[in-house]
């Protein structure tokens, strides 16, 4: 019958087994790391209230005018209306878009009193509180109740402060100066930094401040630093950190290789 020889050239020889291996790096070039720092508060228009009173039984009359700032308004009819306070307070105090309304007095028993509530819509910051000038106004006591401010346009104050890799800075302030933030991050994080800017203040006077880092112990892409907020201004308000860009070089530093039990090389 016929023979099979079942084989193959060289079966009975030794294979070498080849491994490789395969550092990769972030590039040629050493690229700076920047973090930015972002402060904000929850923005409402600024609300005040002013009352025009008299006696049980009077008739409220003459004029008065509105200090705001520097600024006044020409005399203003006792019993106007609040599209007519609303177009005199824009035009005679700058005051920007307002909105007014008014309601009448009633707990003076008289008449022609009001209250009038004037929301700034455009105003920020520190808004002055207005001033009533009731010399001129008629009526036996006849007279402006105090301006009641119902709600105040929000400031950011207050301070924060950093962490990083279980160390943290001293408290810095909501607007702190672009070497105050330098120097927290170095001394008390311990990190090399190579610039801070700030920005110009937002309406309620949040900022942000941009940290482009040098290199720690030879690493270019730090962890994100995190923020520790006791800002005040109103209930809502924030800080976040955003990497902007992370930071990288060449490859650099060693490795160890280890096989079965033998352990790792030295």
């Amino acid at each position: 019958g016929d023979i099979v020889v079942v084989g193959a050239p060289y079966k009975r020889l030794a294979v070498n087994e080849v491994q490789s291996i395969v550092t990769t790096g972030g590039g040629a070039t050493f690229i700076r790391e920047i973090q930015t720092i972002t402060t904000a508060i929850s923005v409402v228009a600024e609300v005040q209230a002013f009352t025009m009173s008299a006696s049980p039984g009077a008739t409220l009359g003459g004029s008065f005018k509105i200090l705001w700032g520097s600024r006044s308004t020409r005399k203003l009819p006792a019993d106007l209306s609040a599209e007519q306070l609303q177009v005199f307070m824009e035009a005679d105090l700058h005051t920007g878009r307002l909105q007014v309304t008014a309601e009448p007095y009633v707990f003076c028993a008289c008449s022609n009193a009001n209250t009038y509530a004037i929301t700034f819509l455009e105003a920020t910051g520190d808004v002055p509180v207005l001033a009533i000038d009731a010399a001129e106004l008629t009526g036996t006591g006849a007279r402006a109740l105090p301006v009641e401010v119902l709600q105040k346009f929000p400031v950011l104050g207050g301070s924060f402060l950093l962490r990083h890799a279980g160390l943290r800075t001293r408290a810095l302030a909501f607007d702190a100066e672009p070497w105050a933030l330098h120097a927290a991050i170095e001394d008390d994080l311990h990190l090399d930094v190579y610039l801070v800017r700030r920005s110009l203040p937002g309406p309620s006077l949040e900022r942000e401040w941009s940290i482009t880092f040098n290199s720690a112990e030879g690493r270019w892409d730090l962890e994100q630093l995190q923020a520790v907020s006791d800002l005040t201004g109103c209930a809502n308000t924030s800080i976040g950190i955003r990497t902007d860009r992370d930071g990288g070089g060449p490859l650099r530093g060693t490795f160890q290789l280890g096989f079965r039990d033998a352990g790792l090389t030295s």
